[in-house]
Order: structure tokens, then sequence, then C-alpha cells
């Protein structure tokens, strides 16, 4: 066995007569390297704030103090936070139900905040607002990343995956298999 080039991981997935025991619908080769999907949350996040800049930069409020660029800036930030809401764990959490994860709801702010705008007369400072959305989630993705999931193996799955924790458990999201519980859990880990 060796631990170059995924070796091991198909030693693994090789019964003692060297046959493959491919699961139908369960890949057994990685999707992305462990590197990959540690970075990844974090560079997503960078790409929004990004877009959150590039957004400010081409349509800049009139004035950051604004009450009509803070208060719908902080509307944006607090209803993403909220649509986006967690994902279901099978079998232990169920998705989201009603108006959160429904693209309905965005939609129905950003026409909101549109008219608004249009009937103060302020939609420059609205529309500037609107960037809140792209922080948000920059904010939220590296907050969930650090303290509500772990990068670890599901031997149901045969694939590294970001667990996410539930009731004191990590579980995960693919197919709801528990890979440990907090008790003890060693911050090297993450």
């Amino acid at each position: 066995m060796t631990t170059r080039g995924g070796g091991l991981q198909k030693a693994l997935d090789k019964n003692p007569a060297g046959e493959s025991q491919d699961i139908p619908g369960v890949s057994p080769q990685k999707e992305f390297s462990d590197s990959t999907k540690k970075a990844a949350p974090y560079v997503v996040s960078a790409f929004l704030i990004i877009v959150g800049l590039l957004w400010t930069a081409i349509a800049p409020p009139t004035s950051y103090a604004s009450p009509l660029y803070i208060l719908p800036s902080v509307a944006w930030l607090i209803l993403m936070s909220w649509w986006s809401g967690t994902e279901p764990i099978p079998g232990k959490r169920m998705a989201a139900k009603g108006l959160q994860h429904n693209w309905l709801v965005p939609l129905a702010a950003l026409l909101a905040a549109a008219g608004a705008g249009v009937a103060l007369g302020e939609l420059q400072n609205l529309a500037s607002s609107f960037a809140w959305t792209f922080f948000a989630g920059a904010i939220k993705i590296p907050v969930l990343t650090r303290f509500q999931m772990r990068l670890s193996y599901c031997p149901e799955c045969r694939n590294t995956r970001w667990a996410q924790l539930h009731e004191g458990a990590w579980y995960c999201p693919r197919c709801g298999q528990t890979l440990g519980s907090t008790a003890g859990f060693d911050e090297g880990n993450r």
C-alpha cells in the first residue's frame, strides 16, 4: 500500500482477491484533494467579497452614513444569512421548508427594494446596499466552516466530506453517517 497518487485509496477499494468493490452510485475516487476542499470555502468567500466590492464600485452610495444605505445593508445581511440557512443531513435534519431556501424571497426583497428606491428617490443608495448580499455569504461561509463543519472521511461514501455538526455529533452531509462526536474533539482535525 502506498500513499502517493491515491494508491492507499485504490488499495482500500480492492478486496483480498484484487477485485474492485465499486458500489453503484458511490464514487471510490476523491472528487477533489483534501487541500482543495479545505481551501474552497475561503476561495468562495474571497470571490464573494470581490463581487461585493465591485458592486459597490459600480454603484457607490451617495453617502455611506445615509440611513437609506445602512438600513437596507443590514436588512440584506440578515435576510441572506437567514435565507441561506443550514444544509440537510439525510435521516437527521430536514431541508428547510417554506420560505427559507426559496428563491422567491430574495427576488421579492429585490423588487421591494427597487420599488422603495424609486418611490423614495434613493435608488442609488438602495442599489448599492445590495452588495451586502455577497458580503453576507462571505461572512457566513467561513464562520460555518470554522464552527459547524469539519473535513472528515466518510466510510460509507468512501470520500472526504465537510461533516456537519448536529446535536453534538458530526454527520456526513451526503449519506447521514455518524462520523464522530464533539466529546474529546481535537482542534487539529479541522
